[in-house]
């Protein structure tokens, strides 16, 4: 049972990004081809793009993070050849997994849900 779950959470983690990406752009109106992808210091808009142009990022973290997956499944074998720094345990390591995993994925959604509410009000 535990094995499912964290295939489960896993794959949550991996496809969140993308699924972020998508659901915000489908917020746009129809027919709109350039929107505010880029804010400067002073909250100026000096970058435009199309409402897609954020998805192969979503593509990159979602890359990340099945990465960090393939580390967690792994980690027994990593931590064995000393691949593993800064950890007492396996367990430890996939814990540092698990936390990074999560980071990077609620901070890429954050964004893209930012993305997406300054874009819309400045439209």
């Amino acid at each position: 049972m535990k094995r499912v779950v964290m295939v489960l959470f896993w794959l949550v983690l991996i496809i969140a990004p993308i699924a972020a990406c998508a659901v915000a752009v489908s917020f746009f109106p129809p027919g709109i081809e350039e929107v505010p992808v880029h804010w400067n210091v002073k909250g100026e808009i000096d970058g435009y793009g199309s409402p897609w142009s954020m998805l192969p990022v979503g593509f990159i973290m979602a890359g990340t993070n099945l990465l960090l997956a393939l580390c967690y499944c792994f980690s027994d074998k990593m931590f064995a050849l000393g691949l593993v720094n800064g950890v007492s345990t396996p367990k430890g390591a996939r814990i540092v997994c698990l936390v990074c995993g999560v980071i990077c994925a609620l901070i890429f959604v954050g964004i893209v849900i930012g993305w997406a509410v300054a874009a819309l009000g400045s439209l």
